[in-house]
């Protein structure tokens, strides 16, 4: 069976990535979610945890369909500021620092 829908997952950096110019490896996710129609995620980004911590938070997008997607405390992906993202393509986006931030999205 093949992946219909758009999985998220929201994760860190790893340790001191992305800071002092470097590009940081992505460490281990925290949270994800596989949605199968539009909508908003139910969990959100936790905040940076620098210097000593796991890193920034960033959120990883597939989706099997053409889509616009927005990331915020209150995103919204029909009428505010949002993305596009063609399908069968990822991408990883670094979320506010201080955190508290969902992914919304709908079909483009």
């Amino acid at each position: 069976m093949s992946f219909s829908g758009v999985h998220i997952a929201c994760g860190f950096t790893g340790q001191r990535g992305g800071c002092n110019g470097q590009v940081g490896l992505l460490g281990p996710s925290v949270w994800s979610q596989t949605m199968g129609a539009p909508g908003t995620t139910i969990r959100s980004s936790p905040y940076e945890r620098f210097p000593d911590g796991p890193g920034e938070a960033v959120f990883s997008i597939f989706s099997s369909a053409d889509i616009y997607f927005a990331i915020g405390t209150a995103p919204d992906a029909i009428s505010g500021t949002r993305r596009f993202l063609p399908a069968n393509t990822a991408v990883d986006i670094f979320g506010d620092r201080a955190g508290n931030e969902k992914v919304a999205w709908v079909l483009a």
